[in-house]
């Protein structure tokens, strides 16, 4: 019964890790795809805001 049960977590477990691996890869992607379009509004907000390049933005 005990061996069962070892087997059983060990099963479930790696299921999940594989699962977690998935959400993690898939919520890296959407970070990279949020991290570019808000890279490039700001440049956008920046170049449109500031009309001194060079300046620091606050």
């Amino acid at each position: 019964m005990a061996l069962n049960d070892a087997a059983a977590i060990a099963h479930c477990s790696k299921h999940i890790e594989l699962r977690v691996d998935h959400f993690v890869g898939w919520i890296g992607q959407i970070n990279r795809w949020y991290t570019k379009i808000f890279r490039y509004r700001f440049e956008l907000l920046a170049c449109s805001v500031d009309p001194h390049p060079g300046t620091p933005l606050l």
